[in-house]
Formats: structure tokens, C-alpha cells, sequence
């Protein structure tokens, strides 16, 4: 469930922005596309840090520290007005991509390694559901948002909802408490 909800927060805030940068802001096409290259730009970069963190740390709580960040990326895109500008908008972009980035290397790794052997594919199955459900789910949510009003009106609400299913995330993330049950960084 952490991931659906994570995917949905991702999906409806990546499809919902480049429309809000063009209200808000009123930036052109090309402009809109260097605003948003931080967000998987900030993904790359986080990725090998995390897989390095997983050695350390348990998985849900880099999952719940990712989506919160996440949330709160989303939260300065949903209450960013337009004279606070481009540099709030990167801002709550690039802290959206590092939040990304946290969850989902420890996310998959532990949707596959507490599987067992014999169900790996099942686990991949689940995963990739649980990615493709959030991300329709998401881009049904903010089609919704667009078609029944402005984008004035859609973009903080879309920004919102996002914000809260990042939240939920880490709540479900964190709920997994890493003092029970058995984990080690080897997966077994």
C-alpha cells in the first residue's frame, strides 16, 4: 500500500506540474522542461546514497523519511503562490525527486527480498501492480482535477491529495517497526 500511495503522489504531482508552472508562471514549454529535470535528475543522484544507507538503516524507515520528504516537496508545490517564484517551485521539485529516490531503491528491495525464493515472481508482480496502480490511479486523479476546473483551482488540490497520499505512505512505511521482526542490510 506504501507504494501505490507513493506512486500516486508521484504520478499526479509530475502530470499535474508542468500545468501549474504554465498558470502560475506563465513559462513556455522549454522553460517548464529545465524546472522539472531536477526531479529525476535528484532521483539519480539519490539512489546510489540510499543503496548505501540500506547497510545501515532499515528499509521502512528510509521509506517513510523518503515519502515524507516527498509530502513535503509536494506541500510547497501545492502552497506556492506565483510570487514566490521559480526558485520555490525547483526547490519543492528537487526535494520531491530526493524523496522519490529515498523510498524506492529500499522500497523494492524488501518487496523482493521478504518474498520467498519460490514466489520471486509473484513479488514482481505485486511490485510492478503496485507502481502501475498508483501511477493510473494518480493520472485519473489529476484528469479529474484538470477537466472539472482551472488550473488555478486543480493544481494546490492536486498538489494536496499528493502531499497527503506521501504522507500516508510514511505512516503505512513507518509502521512496519524495525525493531520487530527479523531484517538484516543481506536480506536475510
Amino acid at each position: 500500500m506504501a507504494s501505490v500511495l507513493c506512486f500516486i503522489a508521484m504520478s499526479v504531482a509530475l502530470l499535474m506540474l508542468p500545468f501549474a508552472l504554465h498558470d502560475r508562471l506563465g513559462l513556455s514549454a522549454r522553460d517548464i522542461s529545465f524546472i522539472m529535470t531536477p526531479w529525476p535528475i535528484a532521483v539519480l543522484l539519490t539512489t546510489p546514497i540510499t543503496a548505501r544507507l540500506l547497510e545501515r538503516a532499515h528499509p521502512a524507515q528510509l521509506c517513510g523519511a523518503g515519502t515524507l520528504l516527498l509530502a513535503f516537496g509536494l506541500a510547497i508545490l501545492a502552497a506556492a503562490p506565483p510570487a514566490w517564484g521559480i526558485p520555490v517551485h525547483i526547490f519543492g521539485v528537487i526535494l520531491s525527486g530526493i524523496g522519490f529516490g529515498l523510498f524506492q531503491t529500499p522500497n523494492n528491495r524488501t518487496q523482493f527480498l521478504y518474498a520467498p525464493v519460490d514466489r520471486a515472481a509473484s513479488a514482481g508482480g505485486v511490485q510492478g501492480t503496485a507502481r502501475l496502480a498508483g501511477q493510473v490511479s494518480g493520472a485519473l486523479t489529476a484528469s479529474v482535477l484538470l477537466s472539472a476546473g482551472s488550473v488555478k483551482m486543480a493544481a494546490p488540490i492536486a498538489f494536496g491529495m499528493a502531499a497527503l497520499a506521501a504522507f500516508a505512505s510514511a505512516a503505512i512505511s513507518w509502521s512496519n517497526d524495525p525493531r520487530e521482526g527479523s531484517y538484516s542490510p543481506d536480506g536475510t
